[in-house]
C-alpha cells in the first residue's frame, strides 16, 4: 500500500514521475529460447505492441470502426504506448502493472 501511495505521489509530480514514461524505459533483450517458451497469446501480444496493432482508440479510429481517440481515463490520446505506459490516471490508479 505504502509502494502505491509513492507512485501515486511520483506521477501526479510531472519531474519526480518523469522517470515513469516510456523513453526512460530499460531495453530488454528476448534471447529466443526465452521466445520459444512463451505461451502463443503472450508473443502474439508482444509482437502487435511493438507494431503498435493493438487495439487502441488511435489505431480503431484509423481503421474506420470508432470515431474518437480519446482515453477515456484521462481525456489523452488513446495511443498504444498511452495504453501500456503513459496513462497516468491509469498509473495511479494501480490499474497497470509493470
Amino acid at each position: 500500500m505504502r509502494l502505491e501511495k509513492r507512485m501515486q505521489k511520483a506521477v501526479q509530480q510531472s519531474q519526480q514521475g518523469h522517470w515513469t514514461s516510456l523513453e526512460s524505459a530499460l531495453q530488454r533483450s528476448l534471447t529466443w529460447s526465452e521466445i520459444w517458451h512463451m505461451p502463443p497469446l503472450r508473443i502474439s501480444f508482444l509482437i502487435r505492441a511493438v507494431y503498435d496493432l493493438l487495439p487502441s482508440n488511435a489505431n480503431l479510429v484509423w481503421c474506420g470502426t470508432k470515431d474518437d481517440p480519446i482515453c477515456l481515463l484521462c481525456q489523452g490520446k488513446q495511443t498504444t504506448e498511452h495504453v501500456l505506459c503513459t496513462c497516468k490516471v491509469a498509473i495511479s490508479q494501480s490499474r497497470c502493472t509493470w
